[in-house]
């Protein structure tokens, strides 16, 4: 039972890092509002082209 508890741990944690690192870069708060992503998208798509 122990060996099984592990394996998950490790599994979700990666996921976790992956979901939240390009989050976290641009705004960790916008990671539940829609609004929020959606500016941070439009400042980057302008920093782009500058």
């Amino acid at each position: 039972m122990g060996n099984k508890k592990i394996p998950r741990t490790v599994t979700t944690k990666p996921k976790n890092l992956q979901r939240f690192d390009p989050l976290t870069a641009k705004q960790p708060e916008a990671s539940g509002s829609n609004p929020r992503p959606e500016q941070t998208g439009q400042l980057s798509a302008l920093d782009e082209d500058i």
